[in-house]
């Protein structure tokens, strides 16, 4: 258990240092090692929830729901409820952290835009237009077809005169149309 703990440390070492770059994404991996190796480790949990914030806030869009980790349908109560305990983690004078401060007004910020309902409605016609998948075609999509190498292509061509030839033996005047069959 000892040289866990002593990876978990230098694991934690690592991500405070990371944090200082402000890669929160690189340093929120190794807390989460750390946090996995001891979670006795002091102050880890207050690392990952600096980490979490910020990669929430990462976006070209911030997401303020993700940056309070809420749902996007949930009320004022929680979201008062889960403000005051992110608030409490993250709070400068409790947390000294690097980004804590930081973390702190983002989740200010995020509670008083998602508590104005008119802010909020705003907030999210705005989100649902810029994470709005792709429409999905009405029509049927067509089947790509796949790579052929050498050897299919000439069978391929060899098929359609040999079938020309068949065609024009007979003496039927229908040509066949090679529109169908695409070639790679």
């Amino acid at each position: 258990m000892n040289i866990n703990r002593d990876e978990a440390l230098r694991a934690k070492e690592l991500a405070e240092g990371l944090m200082k770059n402000s890669d929160f994404i690189a340093a929120r991996k190794l807390a989460l090692k750390a946090n996995k190796m001891d979670p006795t480790l002091e102050n880890i949990t207050h690392m990952t929830m600096v980490c979490d914030v910020h990669c929430a806030a990462t976006e070209k869009e911030l997401d303020w729901y993700g940056i309070l980790q809420v749902d996007m349908n949930t009320d004022d109560i929680v979201i008062k409820k889960q403000y005051r305990r992110l608030a409490l983690l993250l709070h400068p004078d409790k947390n000294k952290l690097p980004g804590a401060e930081s973390a702190f007004k983002l989740i200010g910020e995020a509670q008083s835009i998602l508590l104005d309902k008119a802010k909020r409605n705003f907030y999210d016609i705005k989100r649902k237009a810029w994470s709005k998948p792709a429409p999905t075609p009405v029509y049927k999509t067509q089947h790509v077809p796949r790579k052929r190498n050498r050897a299919q292509r000439t069978d391929i061509l060899f098929m359609m005169k040999r079938v020309r030839a068949q065609r024009t033996d007979r003496g039927g005047s229908k040509k066949l149309l090679a529109t169908n069959l695409t070639l790679c």
